[in-house]
């Protein structure tokens, strides 16, 4: 694993098997905290190959990323989501929400993405039962004031983000892959 300098290379697939390694291993903070930051990854990359970055990605990258790569594995159901006097019908959980749940957990450690935004949903809670997994959304709790909470499946979530992930990466664009590939690595040094 270590070169003779004493370096070793994470890779970007390195980083994807390990959101499945911590979640078999019941490291469920880490499996999520990984699996929030893979969309911001492959947004900046996105961005970068088509040379319409400026070293930052924003919530509307991460969305679209989400969007296109993720959302196709999600089984979720729709919600109305009341926005500006207007109701708009959206997946439960879609890029949106993902990147205000990215926020929210790995900004202040927790899942209350309260929003008065672009979504009616204040909390995502998560279930994991390693044996049995479930579909994606397990339940949808919706309060006096129209605000949801959604339970979801952790495995289906970061599983899916790794798939989503990995198409991206094998997606055909090689300067995909070449970024991902050289830009988004971790040198550690054994001491």
């Amino acid at each position: 694993m270590y070169n003779e300098n004493g370096i070793s290379n994470v890779l970007f697939v390195d980083k994807i098997k390990e959101v499945g390694v911590a979640l078999d291993n019941g490291l469920y903070n880490a499996a999520l905290a990984l699996c929030l930051t893979i969309p911001d990854i492959c947004a900046w990359v996105r961005k970068e190959v088509e040379a319409k970055s400026n070293g930052k990605v924003n919530g509307e990258d991460y969305e679209k990323w989400f969007s296109d790569f993720v959302s196709p594995h999600l089984c979720l159901p729709d919600c109305v989501i009341k926005y500006n006097g207007s109701q708009i019908v959206k997946p439960a959980f879609n890029g949106y929400t993902c990147w205000l749940l990215r926020c929210a957990f790995l900004h202040n450690g927790n899942s209350d993405i309260n929003s008065k935004k672009k979504t009616t949903i204040k909390k995502v809670c998560f279930e994991y039962n390693k044996n049995n997994p479930s579909h994606h959304i397990n339940g949808v709790i919706v309060d006096e004031n129209g605000r949801i909470d959604i339970t979801m499946d952790l495995d289906s979530l970061c599983r899916c983000i790794c798939i989503g992930a990995m198409k991206f990466y094998h997606s055909g664009n090689e300067d995909v892959k070449k970024m991902l590939n050289e830009k988004c690595v971790i040198y550690i040094m054994e001491i």
